[in-house]
């Protein structure tokens, strides 16, 4: 179905296909080349079978899966071959694809089809297939992997398959775009390549909020997604082809939330699935106030406006001024968390604050652990006891969220708000607690005071057991200073947060570091990794429930 002796791909093509970048590809495929072992997904090295079932599950660890299964192996060494010339690393890749077309070529084709599995695994078996043919295109290896390129189409052409308005079936599309490229002489090459085209389309159209936000409630996701778009721009330019959606208008509506939403330091506030990566200053289409934002203020344009509210998409940012770049590390930053569209990558952290100021953290998101339902500290880093929210009955409310990926499927949260000089506003609420309404006003005057106060209403006529978690940046000292009034401190001397809570009954309030039992007072900065974080909790019984919490930072 195809000939293994066309001309080159297109070099446009070719440096599309990496699927993601692998910062330790050459080291990692050394240890294999050594040891036989590998190293996937933080996880101990694995010493793999000679002859591999592709069944392994050594860790009971889904991320692991999704590398092993994506055949990150054969990418490394792909990588390493590209980055060094070196033909050692192509024999490893070689090697390794002869092992799965071994268990993968037979009549009872087993391979592993999640969505984001199959878009990768299509791109990393067309980039060896490439590599390969140029050294020998009559190998049975080249012979099997041009069948399996056109079985991985199929695969991703099935709508039964497809993951509608979702990240995972963009992915499916840019690989089913690749392969329908490569493959010029299928049958169904015209089919594919007008499907792919079809669905990225929409994929892309919905992706975006008409403010410019992208839907997956993750500012890192944002930048990842925009990326990916500017790379599918300047592939669809080199060869010619088009989609029906403007591309570049939206690829450039997207930095005026990275204007605003990063923090002083250039990294993302760490909302939903989000790492601190919040995309670059060196990105050539970037414009000049996102630019300034991301650099802290050493190039591009200051922006006009120093608070921006995107009511449709959820969020609110506000700033004490836009600083210059040799005190852009003391702005105050105040962020608010309304989005809701989908449970992609989302977190209990509806009607959420974060503060940072002088310098340093203070009100912080849980941060991105993991994505295995049955660990414990998954289960807090994306619960409501995981933001700076106030949780009802100890419970979540994932089953509240829409599971429909559509337009129309979201809720706007903010109701209200007013920018000013001296002060700005802003409001929002939800029902998401079954039988609860839950309505937050953030007040803040600059240069960094702060009025929180939440109303929680028993509609359902019930009692309930109402927890406000304010959650402090790890390393600092939180020191209770009167009834639920503390002082947190950074270093001495220092910047301090003076913060206290007022309610309408009496309150409960403790401080809480590193407990397991339960699990509660950690921060998860990256992938994976822990740090025992102070959390301040204030419990109040009752139907109804008001706090007030008053927060000033002092330099």
């Amino acid at each position: 179905v195809q000939d293994a002796r066309r001309g080159a791909l297109p070099e446009a093509l070719v440096a599309y296909l990496p699927t993601i970048g692998r910062p330790n590809a050459i080291e990692a495929s050394d240890i294999l080349i050594e040891s036989g072992t590998v190293a996937l997904a933080t996880q101990d090295p694995f010493e793999l079978p000679l002859k591999p079932t592709w069944q392994e599950d050594p860790y009971g660890d889904p991320t692991w899966i999704y590398e092993y299964q994506s055949l990150f192996i054969v990418l490394d060494a792909l990588l390493a071959h590209r980055a060094t010339a070196e033909g050692k690393y192509l024999e490893l890749a070689a090697l390794h694809l002869d092992r799965w077309l071994a268990v993968h070529m037979d009549g009872g084709f087993h391979a592993h089809w999640g969505d984001h599995v199959t878009a990768n695994r299509a791109r990393v078996l067309l980039w060896a297939w490439e590599l390969l043919r140029e050294r020998d295109p009559d190998s049975e290896t080249v012979d099997s992997l041009c069948r399996q390129l056109a079985l991985h189409a199929n695969h991703l052409s099935n709508e039964f398959e497809y993951s509608e308005n979702h990240n995972h079936g963009f992915f499916q599309d840019e690989a089913l775009l690749a392969l329908a490229l490569a493959l010029e002489d299928h049958p169904r090459h015209s089919d594919w390549l007008e499907l792919a085209k079809e669905r990225l389309a929409k994929q892309v159209d919905y992706a975006v909020t008409s403010e410019g936000v992208h839907r997956e409630h993750s500012p890192s996701y944002h930048a990842g997604m925009q990326q990916r778009f500017i790379s599918l721009r300047g592939l669809l330019a080199e060869l010619g082809l088009e989609l029906q959606v403007n591309l570049s208008e939206i690829v450039e509506s997207m930095y005026e939330f990275m204007t605003y939403g990063v923090l002083p330091t250039g990294q993302a506030p760490l909302l939903g699935d989000s790492s601190s990566w919040f995309g670059s200053v060196s990105d050539s289409a970037i414009s000049e106030t996102a630019k300034y934002s991301l650099s802290g203020g050493s190039s591009g344009t200051m922006p006009s406006g120093v608070d921006r509210v995107f009511p449709q998409s959820g969020y609110a940012f506000f700033r004490d001024a836009w600083h210059g770049a040799d005190t852009f590390d003391q702005t105050v930053y105040v962020a608010f968390v309304a989005a809701l569209f989908s449970r992609a990558h989302k977190h209990g952290d509806d009607l959420s604050v974060l503060l940072y100021g002088y310098g340093e953290q203070w009100l912080i998101d849980s941060g991105f652990w993991n994505y295995d339902p049955k660990d414990p500290y998954y289960k807090l880093s994306v619960s409501p006891a995981g933001h700076n929210v106030v949780e009802v009955d100890g419970k979540d409310y994932f089953q509240s969220y829409p599971n429909e990926r559509r337009a129309d499927s979201s809720f706007q949260l903010i109701t209200d708000y007013r920018l000013g000089t001296s002060s700005s506003r802003v409001q929002g609420e939800h029902r998401l607690n079954p039988g609860v309404l839950f309505e937050r006003e953030l007040e803040y005057t600059r240069p960094a005071n702060l009025i929180v106060s939440d109303r929680l209403t028993g509609e359902d006529g019930e009692s309930h057991d109402y927890v406000l978690y304010w959650h402090i940046a790890a390393g600092k000292t939180v020191t209770e200073t009167g009834p639920s009034s503390y002082l947190v401190r950074a270093a001495e001397p220092g910047p301090i947060m003076e913060l206290t809570v007022q309610a309408s009954a009496s309150l409960q309030c403790e401080v809480i570091t590193g407990s397991t039992a339960p699990y509660q007072g950690w921060h998860f900065p990256a992938f994976l990794e822990r740090v025992p974080a102070p959390v301040i909790a204030c419990l109040q019984r009752g139907r109804d429930a008001d706090f007030e919490t008053t927060i000033i930072l002092r330099p």
